[in-house]
């Protein structure tokens, strides 16, 4: 895979909180959020960064963590590699 054309952090329980996270941050750019939705053009890859939990989540029995989001390109037969 080639470089991220997009990088950032959201925080979440889970990996889909995070990416839902993701979608919100990219509502004020819709052509953005419309465009990496496309799974045949875009890859998102999230990695668990460090565990945040504060006393709030340990208290309702959640592990909070910082998610390191990465979009790459897809590249390959009938792609753009822009």
């Amino acid at each position: 895979m080639s470089e991220p054309i997009h990088t950032g952090y959201e925080i979440g329980c889970e990996e889909e909180g995070a990416l839902e996270y993701f979608w919100q941050s990219l509502e004020e750019d819709k052509e953005k959020r419309d465009a990496y939705f496309d799974a045949t053009k875009y890859k998102i890859v999230l990695h668990k960064d460090k565990e945040i939990t504060d006393a709030d989540d340990e208290a309702e029995g959640l592990r909070d963590w910082l998610w390191y989001i990465e979009v790459f390109r897809i590249e390959g037969e009938g792609h753009e590699s822009n």
